[in-house]
């Protein structure tokens, strides 16, 4: 874990920090050449290859019981070691693995402790370690998700770095990757299942399709060849929202007579 302790004695090879009155040894390595008695080192605490507590300033990239992407570095009988930013690579045990891992891999993990032995571990089960208790959003809310899997019916996300949810497939409009962070929208809260899209619902969603389809317009020398005969994955794939969207949005803006609808496309009226 991270803590702020203060330096309580220098010795050869380092220092003892005062860890709520037990002494809590640092290298030397760690220790800047003006540090001082009394300095207070935001450290990370981990156990070494001695099984003896040890601080370092060196922090992990990943919190403790948070989540994120790092790279497999090795992988040995115990199982998969990952870097996680400190001097002890992170280890995946095999019964934390969902699928098998290879050396050099990125993947998503979660950074927890285990209550037993008081040893820290990584673990890919991300919906095994994140409970849906007590679910605080409601519909249209905006919250920020970190994608982690690929599902039948859209992508694994984790919201807001505490719940499991899903990134509906049909509510998907542009490319996403593993370990994506991506602002998006509340489409329904069903008992412990979070159901997301990309897109906002009502005005808001309209307003913000006009404006993507003028900035696209203005982008591509006021045509665009999309219309109501255009397949809905084109539309998805260059304008980043469903056909009802794009229909919609173009009803928007003809009334308020800044396109011209056509045959094939759409243009821009000339100021």
């Amino acid at each position: 874990e991270i803590r702020k302790l203060p330096i309580k004695e220098f010795l050869e090879r380092g220092a003892n920090l005062d860890n709520f009155g037990k002494d809590l040894y640092i290298p030397g390595s760690d220790l800047e050449h003006e540090a001082a008695v009394g300095d207070e080192l935001e450290v990370f605490i981990f156990k070494n290859k001695n099984d003896e507590l040890e601080a370092t300033t060196q922090l992990p990239s990943i919190k403790l019981r948070e989540a994120g992407m790092v790279q497999i570095k090795s992988i040995g009988s115990a199982g998969a070691y990952c870097s996680i930013g400190t001097k002890r690579d992170l280890l995946i045990p095999p019964r934390e693995q969902g699928k098998p891992l290879n050396e050099g891999q990125w993947t998503f993990i979660t950074f927890q402790r285990d209550a037993k032995n008081d040893r820290l571990y990584g673990s890919t089960r991300i919906v095994a370690h994140f409970r849906n208790d007590r679910i605080p959003y409601e519909r249209g809310d905006k919250v920020e998700v970190h994608v982690f899997d690929r599902i039948e019916i859209g992508r694994r996300v984790l919201v807001e770095g505490k719940y499991v949810g899903v990134l509906l497939k049909q509510e998907i409009f542009t490319s996403v990757r593993q370990g994506e962070k991506l602002k998006v929208w509340v489409r329904e809260v069903k008992g412990k299942d979070i159901y997301l899209s990309m897109q906002q619902e009502g005005k808001a969603r309209i307003d913000t399709a006009c404006k993507n389809i003028m900035d696209f317009l203005h982008a591509h020398n006021g045509y665009v060849r999309i219309s109501d005969n255009t397949d809905p994955e084109e539309i998805k794939l260059r304008l980043k929202m469903s056909k009802k969207t794009f229909k919609a949005a173009c009803g928007q803006l003809f009334k308020e007579n800044k396109i011209i609808l056509t045959k094939r496309g759409i243009k821009l009226v000339k100021e």
